[in-house]
C-alpha cells in the first residue's frame, strides 16, 4: 500500500472520529476539520461522507441501536436524545454551506491574499452559518434561551479551532514540520489527538476496551518515536480522556507510570522496539501490583495486550526515531553538498572552455565570440537545478533509514535534486557501524526496494560506504537502454577517412550519436569533420544547448575556411528515460527509423556546416518505441534515398549488429567493393532496461 493511500485512509478515519466526537449533543469539530482538509487540497467529499457517517453511527438508525455496539461512556451525549436524522439534517447543511463559502472565497481571490484578512473573512462567514443554523435547529429541542447559548458555544469552538486543526492536519497528513513553530504544531497534534480519542468508542461490544487500547497505543507510539517532548504531552491527553470517559481517574497516573518506564526502556535499549515492548510488560505488572489493580484484571490485560500486539506489529520504518524536527534542506550537510556540486560544475566548465580554445585554435576571432546570453542561460539552468533540492518524503526517509540500519549503515542525511534533464538524483550522507564496509551498489538495491523504483549509483560516486561519513550520489535508472554498433569504411584507394563519428552515453541519461562528413575525402576532410565532432563534444559536456553548439561551430568553421570547405553534421540524441529521439541535421543524409517492419525517414533541408556565415539547423523530434532501430548514415552510403530504403526493407532480422552488417554488405555489394566516398553507419536499438 503506497503512502498516498495510507494518508487517505488516515484522513477518513480522523473524519469519522470527528463526526463521532460529541459534546452534549453538539459536533463542533467537523467544520474546522473540513476547512483544514480543503486548504490541503485533499478529498473533501470523502471527508464529508466519513464525518456524516461517524455522526450517524453515534445516534443509530431505524432498527439499529448503535448503543448496543459502540458504548461511548458518560459525558458524551448529554441530556438531549437526538436522532440520526436530526444530526444529518443539521450538519450536512452546515458543511455544504461552509464548502460553498470557501469556494466563493476562492473565486473572489481572497484566499490567495492570505494573512489575517483571509482568516477573518472565512471565520466570520463560517461563524454566521454555524450560529444561525444551530440556533434554528436547537429551538426545536432546547427552546429559545438554551438554543442561543448552545449555538454560541458551538460557534466559538468551531471557529476558534480552525487554525489549530490546520496546523495539526499538516503535521499528521503532510508531514510538514518547522522547528520555529514547534509549540503551534504540538498544540495542533494534541487537539487532533484529543478529538479522535474523545470520538473513540469506549467499548465495541464486550470484547475489548477500544478506547483504552487505542489510547495506550498512541501514547506508546509517540513516546517511542518522538521521545519525551511530544510523548508526555500526548500521554497526558490520552490518559485524561480515557479517565473521563471510563469514570476511572486513576488511569491518568497509570498512563504516566507507563510513560516513565517506556522512556527508560527506550534509552537503555538504544531506542529499539524490543526495549519498549519489555518496558511495557514490566510497567503493566508494576502498575497492577503497586498502583491500580485494574491492569491485572481480565479487561485490563486484554486492553494492554491488544495495544502491545499492535505496537509489536507496527513496521520499523514507522517507528524510526526522529529526535527533534529534521529540516534537511536547510542543514549544514545540504549546504556543504551544494558547495561541492557547484565547485565541481565550475571545474567542468573551466576545463571545457580550455579544451574548446585548444580545439578551435586557428579558427580566428569567431572562436572567441561565445554568446554571453547562452552562457547565462546555461548557468541559470544549473542554478534552477540547485534550487530544486528538497528532502524526500518523511515516511520514505524513515523507511530508508531503518533499512540501512538493519544492514549496519547509519544514514545521517538524505536529499534529492533534479539534474539538467529533469531526472531525480539522491544525495545520501552515510557511514557504517563497527568498521564495516558496504558497496554502494548494494545500497542502491536497498534504495530501489524502499523507493519503489530502480536506483543506481551515479557514475562518479564512491564505490563503498565506510565508517567515515561520505556523500554518495544515486540516481533513477533509465527506463530504456540502447545497444549500438558502428562501422566506418574508407573510400576506395584513400588512406584516411573523411568521416568522423562519436557515440557516447551521458550520465544524465542521453545517448548522443554524431556523424560528420568532411568535404571530399582524405586528410583535409578528416580535419574538418574531426574539428566539428570535437567542438560539439566539448560544448555538450560544458552544458550548452545542442542547437547553440551547432550554430557556434558553423560560425567558427565558416570564418576559418571562408566558405571554401564544409562538413555535414548529423546528431541523434535519445533520452533513455522517455524514449524520445531528437535529430539535428546540417546538410546530412536522412535518418531511418525501423519499426515493426515499417521504415520512417527523417529528412533535413539545411546546408552543411561552414558554407554560410550563419545557418539554422533542422531539428526533428520522434517518439521511439521499444525494439525500434535508428539507422544513421553518411552520404557516402547512398546512391539515393530510395536505394537505402530498398536495402532496409529487405532486412529480415531484428538484431542490431546483423542490421548493421547487412546494410554495409549491401552498400559494398552495390558498388562492387569500390566505394566512391567514405561510409559511416550507426545502428542503435532501443530496449526496455
Amino acid at each position: 500500500m503506497n503512502e498516498k493511500k495510507v494518508n487517505r485512509m488516515l484522513l477518513y478515519l480522523i473524519g469519522f472520529l470527528c463526526g463521532h466526537s460529541a459534546i452534549v449533543g453538539m459536533h463542533p469539530f467537523m467544520v474546522p476539520m473540513l476547512i483544514a482538509v480543503y486548504y490541503m487540497r485533499q478529498s473533501t467529499f470523502g471527508l464529508f461522507t466519513a464525518m456524516l457517517f461517524g455522526g450517524a453511527a453515534l445516534y443509530g438508525g431505524q432498527g439499529w441501536n448503535t448503543g448496543q455496539i459502540f458504548r461511548m461512556g458518560p459525558y458524551v451525549m448529554g441530556t438531549g436524545e437526538n436522532s440520526a436524522a436530526y444530526f444529518l439534517i443539521k450538519y450536512s447543511v452546515i458543511l455544504v454551506a461552509v464548502l460553498v463559502c470557501m469556494n466563493l472565497e476562492g473565486g473572489l481571490k481572497c484566499r490567495r491574499s492570505g494573512g489575517t484578512r483571509t482568516y477573518l473573512i472565512l471565520a466570520g462567514s463560517c461563524g454566521i452559518i454555524i450560529f444561525v443554523w444551530s440556533f434554528i435547529c436547537g429551538m426545536y429541542i432546547f427552546g429559545m434561551q438554551d438554543a442561543v447559548l448552545m449555538a454560541l458555544f458551538e460557534t466559538v469552538i468551531s471557529v476558534g479551532t480552525i487554525p489549530v486543526f490546520q496546523t495539526g492536519t499538516q503535521v499528521l497528513l503532510l508531514q510538514k514540520r518547522e522547528r520555529e513553530k514547534y509549540n503551534e504544531e504540538l498544540l495542533g497534534v494534541l487537539v487532533l489527538t484529543a478529538v479522535c480519542m474523545w470520538g473513540m468508542p469506549y467499548m465495541i461490544g464486550r470484547a475489548v476496551s477500544w478506547l483504552l487500547m487505542c489510547s495506550l497505543y498512541v501514547s506508546w507510539y509517540t513516546l517511542h518515536r518522538f521521545g519525551a517532548g511530544y510523548g508526555m504531552a500526548v500521554t497526558g491527553v490520552c490518559g485524561f480522556i480515557a479517565a473521563v470517559k471510563s469514570g476511572r481517574p486513576e488511569l491518568v497516573g497509570g498512563f504516566f507510570i507507563f510513560a516513565i518506564l517506556i522512556l527508560a526502556g527506550r534509552a537503555l535499549s538504544d531506542k529499539r522496539k524490543m526495549g519498549t515492548i519489555m518496558a511495557v510488560t514490566v510497567a503493566c505488572i508494576l502498575t497492577g501490583f503497586m498502583y491500580d489493580d485494574y491492569f491485572l484484571t481480565f479487561e485490563g490485560i486484554k486492553s494492554v495486550g491488544s495495544a502491545l500486539l499492535i505496537f509489536a506489529a507496527t513496521p520499523k520504518w514507522l517507528l524510526t526515531v526522529q529526535d527533534g524536527w529534521i529540516q534537511s534542506q536547510y542543514n549544514l550537510q545540504t549546504a556543504t553538498e551544494m558547495n561541492r556540486i557547484t565547485a565541481e560544475k565550475i571545474r567542468e566548465l573551466s576545463g571545457a572552455f580550455k579544451r574548446i580554445e585548444y580545439t578551435l585554435a586557428g579558427c580566428g576571432p569567431a572562436a572567441a565570440r561565445v554568446d554571453l546570453g547562452e552562457v547565462g542561460d546555461m548557468i541559470g539552468r544549473f542554478s534552477d537545478n540547485l534550487a530544486t533540492a528538497e528532502p524526500v518524503s518523511l515516511n520514505r526517509e524513515e523507511r530508508l533509514r531503518a533499512s540501512f540500519m538493519e544492514h549496519g549503515v547509519i544514514m545521517t542525511h538524505l536529499s534529492s535534486m533534479k539534474n539538467e534533464m529533469n531526472h531525480i538524483q539522491y544525495y545520501i550522507t552515510a557511514r557504517t557501524k563497527n568498521k564495516r564496509i558496504m558497496l554502494s551498489r548494494d545500497a542502491a538495491e536497498i534504495m530501489s526496494e524502499v523507493l519503489d523504483k530502480q536506483i543506481r549509483v551515479s557514475e562518479d560516486a564512491p564505490a563503498i560506504i565506510s565508517e567515515n561519513d561520505r556523500v554518495v550520489v544515486f540516481e533513477e535508472c533509465a527506463k530504456y537502454r540502447c545497444t549500438y554498433f558502428v562501422r566506418r569504411i574508407k573510400k576506395y584507394g584513400s588512406n584516411v577517412s573523411g568521416d568522423n563519428f562519436s557515440v557516447k552515453e551521458h550520465e544524465d541519461g542521453r545517448l548522443i550519436m554524431m556523424i560528420s562528413d568532411g568535404m571530399g575525402s582524405g586528410s583535409l576532410a578528416s580535419c574538418e569533420s574531426t574539428l566539428m565532432i570535437d567542438t560539439m563534444e566539448e560544448l555538450l559536456d560544458a552544458g550548452f544547448d545542442p542547437s547553440y553548439g551547432i550554430t557556434f561551430s558553423n560560425d567558427c568553421i565558416s570564418a576559418k575556411n571562408s566558405g571554401r570547405c564544409f562538413t555535414t553534421f548529423d546528431m541523434g540524441i535519445i533520452d533513455l528515460y522517455s524514449g524520445e529521439l531528437t535529430q539535428y541535421k546540417q546538410g546530412a543524409a536522412p535518418t531511418y527509423i525501423i519499426h515493426e517492419g515499417d521504415t520512417e525517414v527523417l529528412r533535413g533541408a539545411s546546408l552543411p556546416i561552414g558554407i554560410l556565415e550563419s545557418a539554422e539547423c533542422d531539428v526533428i523530434h520522434q517518439e521511439l518505441q521499444p525494439e525500434d532501430r535508428v539507422v544513421m548514415v553518411s552520404d557516402g552510403a547512398l546512391g539515393d534515398e530510395d536505394e537505402m530504403q530498398e536495402i532496409i526493407s529487405t532486412l529480415k532480422t531484428d538484431d542490431c549488429k546483423e542490421t548493421l552488417d547487412r546494410i554495409v554488405s549491401q552498400v559494398l555489394f552495390r558498388c562492387k567493393g569500390k566505394l566512391e566516398d567514405d561510409v559511416t553507419v550507426i545502428v542503435a536499438k532501443l530496449e526496455i532496461a
